[in-house]
Parts: C-alpha cells; structure tokens; sequence
C-alpha cells in the first residue's frame, strides 16, 4: 500500500460514525491502534470476553488494557503522589522509555512538593492552600498529570495520561491523540466532560 493509501486507511479508522453499529469497525480500529500493545500474550487471550462485555454494556472500562489506574484526587492531594507515580504507573512509563530514577516528596505547611530525577514540581504552595479560590484536590491532579505528560513528551512518546469521571470514581487512563479521537467518536468518553488533559500550562 502506497504512504498515501496507508495515510487514508487510518484517517478512515478514526470517521466518526456510530460504531456501536459498526462493532467490527470500532474492534479493528481499537486493535490497530494499539491498544492492547501493553498486554502480555496470556492477557490477551481475554481480550474478546472484554469485548463482548463491552459490546453488551457500553461501559468501556470494562476493557482493562493496562491503561487505566484508579487516581482519586483526594488521595493524590493527601501524599499519594510519589506512589502514583513512582510504582503504579512506573512499568507503563518505563515502557515509553521515561525512566523514574528516584523520587520523593515534601509535604508541610508550606504546600506539597514532589521531586522527580532530582528536579523539583510544586503541587500546591501554601498561599493556594490556603486560597479560598482554590481546589487543592483538583490542583495536586492537574500539576501531577502534567508532569507526567511532560516527562512523555520529553520521550518522544504518544501517550498521554488523561483524567476520567467514572461516575463518583475519578481515574487516569493513558491514550495516543487516535485512541482519544476513537473513543469520544464511538461514544464512549466526552471530551470536556469526562475526559480531560492537563499540560504543562498549569506551572
């Protein structure tokens, strides 16, 4: 297939159209874009029972791939932090060659400081704290995950993790630009409303 042809067939995975319709499109498209690439062989002999349950639910966290990680704020604010990222997300981060050398974290009355390969990250100063105006919960979340993107980006890796609202549960999930676009065009997440991406703009 020519590189034209090969540009075509995969702008034509991503159309939006209803794909709950079309389940063999969604399938296909969710497999060529890798989306189970972090599973070992023996996990993906499960990969069509997670589909059937999501073909029958439409809850697409049923389909556990080694991509979402339970990441609820208030446990990130209160000195989760190092954790999350220094041992539940660290195989998924070594796998896009960022490599967590050594981390730790500070936390006084002087706000929440996490150090990651010697480089410091304010989560939360003590002003903000302190701000009426301010979530610290949603703060520590943001400046967290857009460390994490950072580090990605600095990679040169596609991924990019993503806050998600699963009802009252609140969780990360890491996706490429074609999987995002995938999944808020088959219906499954918003985009703004229960997916969300934080970057480095908020330092």
């Amino acid at each position: 297939m020519s590189r034209l042809g090969m540009d075509q067939a995969h702008q034509d995975l991503l159309q939006p159209r209803d794909l709950r319709m079309e389940w063999g499109h969604f399938c296909h498209a969710l497999e060529a874009l890798g989306y189970f690439r972090y599973m070992t062989e023996i996990q993906k002999r499960q990969i069509p029972r997670m589909l059937r349950k999501l073909q029958k639910t439409h809850y697409f966290f049923s389909v556990k791939a080694k991509r979402d990680y339970f990441a609820s704020p208030r446990s990130l604010m209160r000195r989760q932090v190092e954790r999350f990222i220094g041992k539940e997300i660290r195989s998924f981060l070594r796998a896009n060659n960022v490599m967590i050398r050594k981390i730790s974290q500070n936390m006084t009355h002087e706000g929440y400081t996490t150090t990651i390969n010697g480089e410091d990250y304010v989560l939360y100063s003590s002003e903000e704290l302190h701000d009426p105006d301010v979530d610290p919960y949603t703060l520590t979340t943001k400046r967290a995950f857009s460390v994490i993107n950072e580090f990605l980006k600095a990679a040169g890796s596609e991924e990019r993790i993503f806050s998600t609202i699963d009802g009252d549960l609140e969780w990360a999930i890491f996706l490429t630009s074609d999987l995002r676009a995938l999944l808020v065009n088959a219906g499954y997440v918003q985009e703004g409303h229960d997916l969300f991406l934080y970057e480095n703009d908020f330092f």
